[in-house]
């Protein structure tokens, strides 16, 4: 079974919180991608989210379309699987993103928490477990914004991941380490 995760900017690093069409075509540009590696992976795939807003957010999202699109194909396995860094890690965010939030979680076949208390560390600990647990990750990221998806980049290239980057502006893929 073919393993992929996603890290990815928050809003404030994408397109912010309400430029909803860009997320739409970003959504769609994951949503083929991912259909792309499970019909590559002889339909059966697990992906990997980390619940956070923005990307990993999408991801989670067409992870679920994936699914109910595939729902009546009795030879298909895909399994959703969310990385919470911590119990409550939607604590701080609006009541509608909380709701998104517990939506998504509605859906996935295994949520997987790192910490039950929030830690300076739990977010890089969850993105390392989630690049550990994976075959492929799916990077989107701009090349000059530093964060935590810029580190777990960075952790992909060193455990010698194959990264498929897509350039949130241009949508362009680029495989790296395949």
């Amino acid at each position: 079974m073919l393993k992929v995760c996603i890290t990815g900017h928050r809003p404030n690093n994408l397109y912010g919180y309400r430029k909803k069409g860009k997320y739409e075509i970003l959504g769609n540009t994951i949503f083929n991608l991912i259909e792309k590696l499970y019909i590559q992976s002889n339909r059966h795939i697990t992906l990997i989210n980390g619940g956070a807003l923005g990307a990993d957010q999408i991801f989670a999202l067409e992870s679920i379309n994936l699914k109910n699109k595939y729902k009546y194909d009795n030879n298909a396995e895909i399994k959703l699987v969310l990385v919470k860094p911590c119990l409550q890690q939607d604590k701080l965010w609006q009541p509608s993103l909380q709701n998104r939030y517990k939506e998504i979680c509605s859906h996935m076949d295994e949520i997987i928490t790192i910490n039950q208390e929030y830690t300076k560390s739990c977010m890089k600990e969850r993105n390392m477990y989630m690049v550990d647990n994976s075959d492929i990750v799916i990077a989107v990221k701009r090349d000059n914004v530093w964060g935590g998806t810029q580190q777990c980049f960075k952790y992909a290239l060193s455990k010698g991941k194959e990264i498929i980057l897509i350039n949130p502006e241009t949508l362009l893929m680029k495989r790296v380490n395949k």
